[in-house]
């Protein structure tokens, strides 16, 4: 057996810096209960060698994403069973945070081709074949929509951005354009990633699109830019003889701001053609 006496006891400056932490985090795992110093009557805090072997078990499972309130349960109570299932569902927690963390990369390798395509041009167009998207609608531009299926899925969608993103529907009509803001994402990363779907979102199959890119669209203080980039994007559709064959769908990428406070859109807008 060790002996107790032979364990060199250290000042939590000291054992910190042995133990490649920090004297704050020494006393944030105290106050869980994973650590335990002595206190000497002066108010000194005195860890024991003995307390090294339960920091590094410690450590270990912090690597694995492991809360601090579930760590205590994990080093004194469970068996081997119940240890090896809890690192089993962290594990799997981790691997669908690699996922999204690629996701996220791949998704800003795109945007980053966007805006090096965009360099030194205001906007660029082009007839494209779309894939599958799926649209949730959430605002009518002044309230949010008051429809409970909206509110079922949306907590799904709103974690998955910027994959999923901002999205206007534009309904053209007679009496004007309705608008109806809301998220869009592609059919096939929703279903990658098991995104939820009720029966208010809607489905565009794929389709040949006229996409209108835009890159610093100019919105002045106290102006609404929806009719102005509305009217921008059928005037290029009419200068190429074409009218969109559906709604128009405008997909926010980011907004920057001058100097002066000017707000600049950058995004696209695409409208089925036939």
């Amino acid at each position: 057996m060790e002996n107790q006496k032979d364990l060199k006891p250290y000042r939590i400056g000291e054992y910190a810096r042995y133990m490649g932490v920090t004297p704050d985090f020494l006393k944030h795992y105290e106050q869980f209960g994973l650590i335990t110093p002595s206190v000497a009557e002066n108010g000194y805090r005195y860890y024991p060698f003995r307390e090294s072997s339960r920091l590094l078990d410690c450590l270990a499972l912090r690597g694995y994403g492991t809360p601090l309130k579930e760590m205590r349960g994990m080093l004194l109570e469970d068996d081997a069973d119940a240890f090896r299932q809890k690192l089993d569902e962290r594990a799997e927690a981790l691997r669908r945070q690699i996922a999204f963390n690629q996701a996220v990369v791949k998704e800003h390798e795109v945007l980053s081709r966007w805006m090096t395509r965009m360099e030194g041009r205001e906007e660029d167009w082009h007839v494209v074949e779309l894939p599958a998207l799926l649209f949730l609608p959430h605002t009518n531009l002044h309230t949010f929509l008051d429809d409970p299926r909206i509110y079922e899925v949306l907590s799904g969608w709103t974690p998955y951005m910027p994959m999923v993103k901002s999205c206007l529907r534009i309904t053209p009509s007679d009496a004007g354009p309705a608008y109806c803001w809301g998220l869009g994402v592609r059919e096939d990363f929703a279903q990658a990633y098991t995104l939820p779907v009720s029966s208010v979102v809607e489905k565009l199959p794929a389709r040949k699109a006229f996409v209108l890119d835009y890159c610093g669209w100019q919105v002045s203080p106290g102006e609404s830019p929806l009719d102005k980039h509305y009217e921008r994007f059928l005037s290029h559709m009419e200068a190429l003889r074409l009218r969109p064959a559906g709604a128009i769908y405008l997909t926010v990428l980011f907004h920057t701001h001058d100097a002066d406070g000017t707000r600049r859109d950058h995004g696209f807008m695409a409208a089925p053609v036939e």
